[in-house]
Order: structure tokens, then C-alpha cells, then sequence
């Protein structure tokens, strides 16, 4: 990586961690929108490489229950249980709604990018909405579950970025050499190493949580981050990209920059929910 790239890297990175960091700390409604922005950004961006232009309607249709999925998730986090019937009929009239519209357009692909569509709401907006869970209060029975959700952010990078730094410096082994041949043995376990001591540091600072409890918050974050990554790799190898767009300088595209979040944020969800360190 050449010095103009990786400085392009470090800018976009810094300010990407520091609206994260801000809109948490701003409070639920703030960060809400920031990923709200984020998920229609991403979603956006996979539909652009799923379907043809002549699919424009089930593009939009695809952005408009996306938005209502986001939103009846995370109105859900601020207002407890009044939602939930809101949520199971929007979720259960989304196939219905995607067949009756399919049927105007002329392509001979229809079903494939209908399922695509589909594939790509459930992939995309769920893991973001899920976010708002990790740090509501109306559902936690911890006092400050905003520490919570900041130390889900600081897992993923920390993660990212040592499994990027171990594997560029002492990689040799792949880890699977068909579907990204960059990635090694080497940084995935360097990775997952740094992050649980990650846990071991959040443990001291913040102990409401078990040492066992944030040591399986960042074991399961680096594994399925991990995972994310690989996934959202096989999925530009499908469609034959390298990057998913040129939005974020040094980084591609939005799905290359939150491919570990999709993943490794319903993991923590169930996770937490598992621990009962979240209510429903």
C-alpha cells in the first residue's frame, strides 16, 4: 500500500470512528441516525451490484421497506413492546409485497432478483437496527449500556486492524485463498488474540460485566467479524469486484467498510440476550 492510500486510510478512518464514538456519546437518537445513514448507504450500494437497471422499481421498493425495517427496529428500542405487532406484519408482508410487484418487470431473472433483494434487506438493515439494542436502555439491565455498544466498536476495530497488521507482516498461511487471497492464519488469530485482550482491559474499566462475560463479548465479535469479512468478499467474487464502491477513500465501498459489523453485530445481540444482559 502506497503512502498516499494508506494516509487516505487513516483520514477516513479517523473520522469514521470519531462520529461513531460521538454520536454514542451524543445518545440513542444521534447514533440511530448516523446508522441510519450508514444502512441505507450500504443497502444502496448492494442493489447497485445485485440488480440491472431495468430493475429500478424492485430497487426502490427495496429501499422503502429497508427504511421502514430500520426504523420500526429501532422506534421498537425507544418504545419497549408497542411496536412489535408493527414489526411482525411489516416483516411478514414483505415477501408478498416483493412477488406483487416482481410481476412488472420484464426480466427474465425476476426471482433471482427478488431473492437477491430480499438477501440483501435482511443482510444489511437487521444488523444495523440491531445496533440500537446493544445500547438501549429500555432493554438492558446494565446502568450504562452505552459503554456497552462503544466496546462492541472498539472489538470490531481492534480486531480489524491487528488481523490487518499480523497478517501484512507475518502472514504466510491463507486462510481461504479462493475466496480472499490476502487473508492468512496468521492475521485472523492475531486478531481475535489482540481483541480478547481487548476484554481482559474492558474488564478493569468497566465491571459490571463478568471478566468470563467480556471475554466472550470479544471472542464472539472477532469470530464473527472475521467471518463478515470473508462473507462480503465472496459476495464481490460473485459479482467480480474488488471493492463494493469508492465512496470511503482507502476503504472502497460501505459494505467493505461494515462487512465485520453485518456479522458480528446479530451475534453480540444474541449473545447479550443469551447472557440476559438484554431483556426483551
Amino acid at each position: 500500500m502506497n503512502r498516499r492510500i494508506l494516509l487516505l486510510r487513516s483520514a477516513t478512518g479517523v473520522v469514521y470512528v470519531a462520529l461513531v464514538v460521538l454520536s454514542i456519546f451524543l445518545g440513542p437518537k444521534w447514533f440511530a441516525v448516523l446508522f441510519f445513514v450508514f444502512s441505507l448507504l450500504s443497502l444502496m450500494e448492494y442493489l447497485r451490484l445485485a440488480l440491472s437497471p431495468k430493475e429500478k422499481l424492485l430497487h426502490w421498493l427495496a429501499i422503502i421497506l429497508g427504511i421502514g425495517l430500520y426504523w420500526l427496529f429501532t422506534f421498537l428500542t425507544f418504545n419497549s413492546h408497542s411496536l412489535k405487532h408493527s414489526l411482525i406484519i411489516w416483516l411478514f408482508l414483505m415477501i408478498p409485497v416483493l412477488f406483487s410487484v416482481s410481476l412488472f418487470i420484464k426480466s427474465i431473472r425476476v426471482l433471482s432478483s427478488m431473492a437477491l433483494t430480499f438477501l440483501g434487506i435482511f443482510y444489511i438493515i437487521i444488523p444495523f437496527a440491531l445496533l440500537n439494542f446493544i445500547g438501549s436502555s429500555t432493554f438492558s439491565v446494565i446502568n450504562r449500556p452505552r459503554m456497552l455498544l462503544l466496546s462492541f466498536f472498539i472489538f470490531v476495530w481492534t480486531n480489524d486492524t491487528f488481523a490487518y497488521l499480523i497478517g501484512v507482516n507475518f502472514g504466510h498461511h491463507r486462510l481461504f485463498e479462493r475466496i480472499s487471497p490476502a487473508k492468512s492464519w496468521e492475521g485472523a488469530l492475531g486478531g481475535i488474540l489482540f481483541t480478547i485482550m481487548m476484554g481482559f482491559l474492558f474488564s478493569y474499566l468497566y465491571k459490571e460485566l463478568t471478566i468470563l462475560q467480556w471475554i466472550g463479548m470479544a471472542f464472539i465479535t472477532s469470530i464473527f467479524g472475521i467471518f463478515g469479512d470473508l462473507s462480503e468478499s465472496l459476495i464481490k467474487r460473485n459479482f467480480g469486484i474488488k471493492d463494493s464502491g469508492e465512496a470511503l477513500p482507502g476503504h472502497g465501498g460501505f459494505l467493505d467498510r461494515f462487512d465485520s459489523i453485518l456479522f458480528a453485530s446479530p451475534a453480540i445481540f444474541c449473545y447479550l440476550v443469551l447472557t440476559e444482559l438484554i431483556i426483551l
